[in-house]
């Protein structure tokens, strides 16, 4: 009864062994994942930083040239700005003189006539000093566009910037999960460990406990043989030398009993 109890609880302990090795193969391989996993988050991070890093490095060319050309708008229009103030622009001085023409077409007369051509004469004069002034105003019409253009490049280039680097954060958070996790596997693998440790210590004592009674019961076997075969041959001497006694008293013509004929057969000994 003992050893059937003891081979159940070989049986159950060989089970938790093994449910125990598998378990912690299950973590070791998880924890394997969760690495392969941060270290693919890590590279992704990378990648998003190097972007962050190439528009960074543009946009403070950008804004350095942006910058630069509005030191010049501004300096060009201050030079401009009392001309402007005293002329207005070609445009304004273009469409008066026009309406001025007009209005003499429509309303003729010599002392109109006089006082209008007059009028354009002092407006074409001052369209024509505007005229000299034609580069600077074109140049600062060029200005103001590339910098609205860079302006507007430098608008997308941060939504890009701050797209890569809101990426790169979700990779970052995602790699320092990963790396809290297997933190919290690395902690339980040493108990987890300990405990399958101690399970095989048990069932490596159970087995040597089993290997001893055996031993033990076939020695004990042994003994009995041995002291059964001692038995055995001990009996057989005493058989023949009994089988030689009835031998000699048959040589000797005496008459011997049924008994005594089966000590005879017992001992080999046929008459």
């Amino acid at each position: 009864m003992m050893d059937e109890k003891q081979e159940i609880d070989k049986r159950e302990v060989l089970a938790e062994v093994r449910e125990m090795k598998g378990k912690n193969a299950e973590a070791l391989a998880h924890l394997r994942e969760l690495f392969q996993l941060a270290d693919k988050e890590k590279k992704a991070r990378d990648v998003e930083n190097a972007s962050v890093k190439t528009i960074a490095k543009e946009l403070e060319v950008l804004r350095s040239k942006a910058q630069s050309e509005e030191k010049t708008f501004a300096a060009i229009e201050k030079a401009l700005a009392p001309f402007k103030r005293e002329f207005g622009s070609p445009e304004q001085l273009k469409a008066e003189i026009q309406s001025l023409e007009y209005s003499l077409q429509m309303n003729y007369s010599p002392s109109r006539e006089k006082t209008v051509s007059k009028k354009v004469k002092q407006l074409s004069a001052e369209l024509k000093s505007l005229a000299t002034l034609a580069p600077k105003m074109g140049e600062l019409s060029k200005l103001k566009r590339e910098i609205r253009e860079m302006q507007f490049e430098i608008s997308t280039s941060v939504k890009k910037l701050k797209q890569h680097a809101a990426k790169s954060e979700e990779h970052h958070k995602a790699m320092l999960q990963c790396f809290k996790e297997a933190d919290e596997i690395r902690k339980e693998l040493p108990e987890a460990f300990h405990e399958l440790d101690e399970k095989r210590g048990l069932l490596s004592k159970l087995y040597d406990e089993e290997n001893a009674a055996r031993q033990s019961q076939r020695a004990e076997f042994e003994t009995h043989r041995n002291e059964a075969k001692a038995n055995a041959q001990e009996k057989m001497q005493h058989v023949k030398t009994k089988a030689q006694e009835i031998m000699q008293k048959f040589k000797l013509g005496e008459p011997i009993s049924f008994e005594e004929l089966q000590v005879l057969q017992t001992a080999g000994i046929e008459i």
